[in-house]
C-alpha cells in the first residue's frame, strides 16, 4: 500500500519544516541578529540627525558623500563623547562602594555568623530535645 499525501497535508509539512529550519535559524544565530537588530534601529535613529548635520557642512555641494562622512563622523565622535562622560561619571563611585563593601565584608560576616547562631539558640530553646532528636533522624533518614 503506496504512502500518499494530499496536496493540503504536503503544504502543510512543507510550512512546519520551513518554520523550524527559519526557529532553528533565529536559534543558532540570535546574538548576531540582535546586533544587527539594534545596529539597524540605530541607523534609522540617526539618520534624520545626519542629513541635518550633512546640510551645515561646509562644501557640501562640491563634495556630498565627503559632507556625509564628516556628519558621521561627527555623530561618532558625540557618542564616543557620551560615552567617555557616563563612564567617568560610574566608575570612580563604583570603585569607592566596591572598595568600601570591602571593608565592610568582616562586619556583614559577622553579623550573619551572630544572626544563623541565634537561631540555632531560638530552635534550642522553643523545640523540645525529644522534637529535635525526631526531626534529626528523620533528616538523617532523608539523607
Amino acid at each position: 500500500m503506496p504512502f500518499h499525501l494530499s496536496r493540503e497535508r504536503a503544504h502543510l509539512a512543507l510550512f512546519t519544516a520551513i518554520v523550524a529550519a527559519a526557529l532553528l535559524v533565529v536559534y543558532l544565530l540570535g546574538s548576531v541578529l540582535l546586533v544587527l537588530g539594534v545596529s539597524a534601529v540605530l541607523a534609522y535613529v540617526l539618520l534624520p540627525v545626519a542629513r541635518f548635520l550633512e546640510r551645515w557642512m561646509p562644501g557640501r555641494d562640491a563634495r556630498p558623500g565627503l559632507a556625509r562622512g564628516l556628519s558621521v563622523g561627527v555623530i561618532f565622535l558625540a557618542a564616543l563623547g557620551l560615552l567617555a562622560g557616563v563612564l567617568v561619571a560610574v566608575i570612580p563611585p563604583t570603585i569607592d562602594q566596591g572598595r568600601q563593601f570591602a571593608e565592610d565584608f568582616p562586619e556583614f560576616l559577622a553579623d550573619a555568623r551572630s544572626t544563623v547562631e541565634g537561631w540555632g539558640d531560638r530552635y534550642a530553646d522553643v523545640v523540645s530535645e525529644e522534637q529535635r532528636d525526631q526531626i534529626e533522624s528523620a533528616l538523617a533518614d532523608v539523607g
